[in-house]
């Protein structure tokens, strides 16, 4: 049967929708955003109560005269429109987020209606799946949505919008397609729905889904953590910032001062003199390897490939270290792209150079400042940080965090976790 998406422009429409849903028992919810940040905006709102037809509700319009976003009438019905969906039993793909969002634009909390995340039925029937909608979509119906997406890019950079992974602006997209993409959205999760609760049923995971574990803990727990979120103190942070920019700048000065007779000439990946990027595999593979003629350890996977087109067999012994790289010069190769500086390597060349002992130290103060100190202090807002912990993040039942990570913040340095904060009267 075709599917029906309809587009909701108006009060009246808004109106039309609730009169429908009156009758309704289960309903999909979605919502497209202007980001992922807390303080993200909505811009429409995706409904499906059938699997035949999906509406989606503009609330803001991306306007590419003025270059704003235009908000719509429909956005002063919300309220009761929200009313009416917290007498519905709600289908999600990935509740925590659409509940969170929705909350903050609205001060409408939608969790304790949602009967069912998709994401968390996925992820139960199959932990090592992708759960991503629309991959979700490809394998079970064969919803391949290639071509949207691709439409939808076009239309935000005709739009003035950017198209990057890390600036993706679908709110500049024509309103029209991305209702189209949104109320999709809405019907897949609820087929996704209507297809996975026989199989949850068949297996007897009914009562651990809805009453032992995995949804009592989403709306409980893990919600609490996502939409709560951690203090942090900025001062504290911002000290230790400087800190370790001070500490790396001391220490590169310190390695480039060793290194410097050694990089005199121009050295691969770079035709500047006297410039050296310690971050660089491929020029600490040239520096260490060729250029001071150290023994390596290990080859990359494409350097194990090269072994084997140039006739060599993989160095795995000292000895052969030598020919491997003799072989690949004669082709015209340069046999740094293919040697591998991992953390083991450098472990055992500290023993002979002082400097790469401070190379590891500078390699682990710059991880704690980009990774832990800055990627912190970039997603803080107001002082309040909201990692995303994650019930289907790992294929072994334990929590996942992302943006960023917080269960992977360093163990034997305190200085990270101490900026996160108690709140006043909180321990």
């Amino acid at each position: 049967m075709e599917e029906r998406l309809i587009l909701v422009r108006t009060k009246y429409d808004v109106a039309t929708l609730c009169d429908y849903l009156r009758a309704a028992d289960f309903v999909a919810v979605d919502t497209e955003t202007t980001g992922l940040e807390h303080s993200a905006q909505i811009i429409g709102i995706s409904i499906a109560a059938e699997t035949t037809c999906a509406f989606y509700v503009i609330l803001r319009s991306w306007n590419k005269v003025t270059n704003t976003l235009e908000t719509l009438e429909t956005i002063d019905v919300m309220a009761p429109f929200l009313d009416l969906l917290l007498t519905k039993r709600l289908i999600m793909h990935n509740a925590g987020f659409d509940c969170k969002m929705i909350r903050n634009n609205f001060k409408k909390d939608l969790m304790p209606s949602v009967h069912t995340d998709t994401v968390e039925l996925a992820h139960l029937l199959d932990e090592n799946r992708n759960v991503k909608l629309k991959a979700l979509g490809t394998v079970e119906f064969g919803a391949d949505s290639t071509i949207e997406q691709n439409i939808m890019k076009e239309s935000i950079v005709e739009n003035g919008g950017k198209c990057t992974k890390k600036h993706y602006e679908l709110y500049k997209a024509d309103a029209d397609l991305i209702g189209k993409y949104g109320a999709k959205d809405a019907l897949l999760t609820l087929k996704l729905f209507y297809l996975y609760i026989p199989q949850l049923f068949e297996r007897g995971l009914d009562k651990f889904f809805y009453e032992d574990e995995s949804m009592p803990l989403l709306k409980g727990p893990t919600y609490e953590m996502n939409t709560t979120g951690l203090k942090v103190d900025m001062k504290a942070l911002e000290a230790l910032k400087l800190d370790l920019r001070r500490n790396c700048d001391e220490l590169r000065a310190e390695i480039m001062k060793h290194i410097m007779p050694h990089i005199l000439e121009a050295y691969p990946g770079t035709t500047k003199k006297n410039v050296f990027n310690l971050g660089s595999n491929q020029q600490l593979a040239w520096l260490l390897f060729i250029k001071l003629n150290n023994n390596f350890q290990k080859l990359t996977v494409s350097g194990k490939a090269l072994c084997k087109e140039l006739g060599v067999k993989v160095p795995y012994k000292s000895g052969k270290h030598a020919k491997f790289i003799k072989a690949a010069q004669e082709k015209g190769l340069k046999p740094e792209k293919y040697i591998q500086v991992n953390a083991k390597a450098l472990l055992h060349l500290a023993k002979k150079y002082k400097w790469v002992s401070k190379l590891l130290e500078y390699n682990r103060l710059e991880t704690l400042l980009k990774n832990f100190v800055i990627g912190i202090e970039a997603k803080t807002q107001h002082g309040i940080i909201r990692p995303s912990f994650l019930q289907h993040g790992t294929t072994s039942g334990r929590y996942a965090s992302r943006a960023p990570n917080f269960q992977n913040l360093p163990r034997d340095d305190k200085r990270i976790k101490a900026c996160i904060v108690p709140r006043p009267g909180c321990v």
